[in-house]
């Protein structure tokens, strides 16, 4: 038999109606919701909510299984958890509890996710996603970002570590997200009365530990 991870807590009586997939075992139940559906990340922590019912008025043992778990922690809620893993694939988290009266785990949740990395995000240039079309005037933001677009339902927070930029057939490059001064002069101090692009990537570090480099071509409007 595999070995399987365990994890023990105690808590208290909760009726609540999650979204999950519970498994419900004679009158007693419990659900799992989570952020993101049946999605987990690696190396991030994965935060889910329980609420019972059945168990009012009794002291409860409750039991996590979870082979490819590295850990699940309790958070500052008493009914709030972050699981922790850095096993890409599927992964199943049962969840038991008992009571003082009748000490018999019961099985009161099975779940099944997929366990992936976070997807990469998009390079912004200032207030700009390559969507957009750069306005040099209106733009107040002279750094470069790494977040997601509207059509990604993701909070992760990355930092820029070092960036390139070529723009026809000069090359700028520095560290951090701010504009070196020698970009801000060719892009604010100069007159551009053509349309060009902008090809810009990006090193960004990321909340899952993983460095990713990133690139896309940004067009500007004319002075």
């Amino acid at each position: 038999m595999k070995n399987r991870t365990y994890y023990t807590l105690i808590f208290s009586c909760i009726v609540t109606v999650l979204m999950s997939f519970p498994l419900v075992a004679q009158d007693k139940g419990g659900v799992i919701a989570t952020l993101y559906g049946n999605r987990f990340f690696i190396n991030l922590p994965n935060k889910i909510e329980l609420g019972f019912q059945g168990f009012c008025g009794n002291e409860k043992e409750l039991t996590f299984i979870c082979e490819k778990c590295d850990s699940i922690v309790n958070g500052s809620d008493k009914y709030t958890y972050f699981v922790y893993t850095r096993k890409i694939g599927s992964l199943k988290l049962e969840v038991y509890a008992n009571t003082e009266e009748d000490t018999t785990d019961v099985l009161i949740s099975q779940s099944w996710y997929n366990v992936d990395t976070l997807p990469s995000p998009s390079v912004k240039f200032g207030s700009y996603f390559s969507s957009q079309q750069i306005n040099l005037e209106n733009n107040s933001h002279k750094r470069f970002f790494a977040k997601y677009p509207p059509s990604i339902d993701l909070e992760a927070t990355f930092s820029v570590d070092s960036w390139m930029v070529q723009i026809n057939d000069k090359v700028f490059k520095g560290k951090g997200s701010n504009f070196s001064e020698e970009l801000n002069q060719f892009l604010f101090e100069e007159n551009h009365s053509d349309k060009f692009k902008i090809e810009v990537c990006l090193t960004v570090n990321s909340p899952d530990q993983i460095q990713r480099e990133i690139c896309d071509v940004f067009r500007v409007k004319p002075n």
